[in-house]
């Protein structure tokens, strides 16, 4: 609401600066939703840490004293601590997410499209592999950081200086604990789960298979939620012991709180009222699952044009290879050559598939399609667009065209496209996308037929 209010069509490092300049108050508003969520999440992680101690204090507080605590934990904060904060919150937690989870904490992390990319070099998965050792070095190092700041109230400086010392030679230890308790949780749903396919395979066999998926499904759901609730509760519980320097508190019972007995009727009636109300609609949820009312068929898209490593990515050979296994779409990449003629080619560099260290756009199409290009067993001719296309049209296979652009790729460009290929891809029903807004733009200014 907020982007289209300003008119801000997207979001990414190649606009930021415009962003700031010409739309100001759109700027100022995500910097406030920023800040909002890392409220909301540091209140969501010391209501937790509150609620779990006050437990094992037998509730001398009422659950709205804990909220009122929680509320006020911010009062008295530092512009400095609050930018320690959103610097904590941001690089530690979403690694530690792992252990302690929740609906609100899962947004906060690396997209897995861009872990997926980093993951095809090297050096970046190298890159990524330190940064997640040193995340969580830094995650265990610092465990006891917000109880230091929540409950004793510390300046950040003086709590990070505290909790260094508090986890110095016991790193191995929490470690190990960390490790042990995830395992555990990890073998007991394993089993469960197991336990509940097994069965389930056993009741398909029966007249009431139906009803016994209903009930599995259930169990799975409500075991889930139990699970996720004790296993945060476990790590909350660790972060106490570590901000104590307690072990045996895990060995301890909470203190038993004798509530008035009106109170306790109106909490028992209040908890299975809910309960009743939950498994009704989960229930009833399931049902609508199971039996395919809100199923929709998935579209099979075949990245490359290859499937299953059957030939050389975005050559015509893989291309009718995998058209025989009818894939909705065959997705594929062109690129603009140095004569601005248009060559399929994912990579920004022929050295990975031709070991030729040039770039598409330093070759003409001519000089392209002349190499041969080499993957999963398979060699193929680097084919031009036009040849692709019609082998995809003869072989009646839909084509989902990526534009990848370079310094070579101007707006001439994108008209060229438009003039000597929109027709035929609206007659074919291929589609068109680019991870270029202005290439996009362009197109559908171009053409609103072809690009909707």
């Amino acid at each position: 609401m907020l982007l289209k209010w300003q008119r801000v069509s997207y979001v990414s490092y190649t606009n930021i600066g415009s962003i700031i300049i010409h739309q100001p108050l759109a700027a100022l508003g995500m910097v406030a939703i920023l800040l909002a969520i890392i409220i909301l999440v540091y209140w969501q992680f010391a209501f937790l840490l509150l609620g779990i101690m006050n437990i094992f204090r037998g509730r001398p507080q009422t659950v709205r004293a804990v909220l009122r605590s929680t509320v006020t934990s911010l009062t008295g904060t530092s512009p400095s601590t609050f930018l320690f904060f959103i610097g904590y919150f941001i690089v530690i937690l979403p690694f530690g997410s792992f252990i302690f989870t929740t609906p609100l904490l899962n947004k906060a992390k690396i997209p897995a499209f861009i872990v997926s990319y980093l993951m095809e070099n090297p050096w970046m998965t190298l890159g990524l592999g330190c940064f997640y050792l040193l995340a969580g070095y830094l995650g265990i190092r610092l465990i006891s950081l917000l109880p230091l700041m929540i409950v004793d109230r510390l300046p950040w400086k003086t709590a990070v200086t505290r909790s260094w010392q508090q986890t110095r030679h016991h790193l191995w230890r929490y470690l190990w604990t960390m490790i042990v308790t995830l395992f555990m949780i990890f073998l007991i749903v394993t089993t469960i789960y197991t336990l509940i396919y097994v069965a389930q395979l056993q009741f398909d066999k029966t007249s009431f298979a139906m009803a016994a998926a209903t009930v599995n499904l259930f169990i799975m759901e409500a075991i889930t939620e139990i699970i996720i609730c004790y296993t945060t509760a476990i790590f909350m519980m660790l972060i106490i012991v570590c901000y104590r320097q307690d072990f045996t508190l895990l060995r301890q019972q909470p203190q038993y709180f004798n509530e008035a007995p009106r109170l306790r009727k109106l909490t028992r009636a209040s908890v299975a009222i809910g309960l009743l109300l939950a498994t009704s609609l989960l229930v009833a949820v399931n049902l609508v699952y199971l039996n395919g009312l809100v199923i929709t068929k998935p579209i099979m898209i075949s990245h490359r044009g290859v499937d299953n490593g059957n030939g050389v990515q975005n050559t015509i050979p893989a291309l009718i290879k995998t058209s025989k296994e009818h894939p909705d779409y065959v997705e594929m990449d062109i690129q603009v050559t140095k004569d601005h003629q248009f060559v399929v080619m994912h990579d920004p560099t022929l050295k990975a598939l031709a070991g030729v260290k040039k770039k598409p756009s330093q070759l003409t199409l001519k000089q392209l399609e002349k190499i041969t290009v080499r993957e999963n067993g398979y060699q193929a001719k680097i084919p031009s667009f036009d040849a692709y296309l019609k082998a995809a049209h003869k072989h009646h296979q839909k084509l989902l065209v990526e534009i990848k652009t370079s310094s070579a790729y101007t707006a001439a460009d994108t008209k060229r496209f438009i003039d000597r290929y929109g027709a035929t891809l609206l007659a074919h029903h291929d589609q068109v996308h680019t991870l270029s807004f202005k290439v996009m733009r362009d197109l559908k200014r171009l053409d609103q037929k072809t690009i909707r």
